[in-house]
């Protein structure tokens, strides 16, 4: 009965082991099901970044176009403005040029009209009417005049305004020359804005 005992102790041992592997069979099977369906959300997602890879690189070869035109016009941009600037140093040069033409004109014209009148002493006379005595007076001399249409841009524009302020009061050289100068900043703060 030992040996009968024994044969049947170790039929139950290996019953036991083989219901044991059978489970973990089975836990194995799920494992590797698992396993199988992560595979294939992996394939998908490798197959999205693929895209998403694709996708960028088209992106950034247009990004690359894009820069380059933008630097091809931002080249032209910077060539127009620089011709721009050397415009506007010679219209402003040319202005200045009329503005020290005006001042030497001015300053020539000015001592024929401010000559200090002979002094005459007050003798009494008869009453006289005020006409032929205006008609004596020395008369104000007669400004250059200077044709804005032969001169340009700028240039014409600030004679004009010149010749606006010099017929409302008469100027002397530092005044003439302080209004060229507020001229010639006014024509440099449009030309930079």
């Amino acid at each position: 009965m030992t040996g009968s005992w024994l044969g049947m102790a170790i039929e139950l041992i290996v019953a036991g082991l083989l219901a044991t592997t059978i489970v973990y069979c089975v836990l194995l099977n799920k494992r590797l099901t698992r396993l199988r369906s992560d595979e294939r959300a992996l394939k998908q997602t490798i197959g999205e970044l693929i895209n998403v890879t694709e996708s960028a690189e088209r992106a950034i070869a247009g990004l690359k176009a894009t820069v380059r035109e933008c630097d091809a016009n931002l080249g032209d941009r910077i060539r127009l403005a620089e011709r721009f600037t050397a415009e506007m140093d010679r219209q402003l040069r040319a202005g200045r040029d009329v503005v020290e033409r005006i001042v030497q004109i001015t300053d020539a014209a000015r001592p024929s009209v401010m000559a200090p009148r002979p002094v005459v002493a007050p003798v009494a006379a008869p009453p006289v009417s005020i006409e032929p005595v205006a008609a004596a007076a020395p008369k104000r001399a007669e400004p250059v005049r200077i044709d804005p249409a032969k001169l340009d841009g700028f240039a014409g524009a600030g004679l004009a305004a010149f010749r606006a302020a010099a017929e409302r009061r008469p100027m002397n050289a530092t005044a003439t020359l302080q209004t060229a100068q507020a001229l010639a900043e006014r024509t440099r703060q449009r030309a930079a804005g």
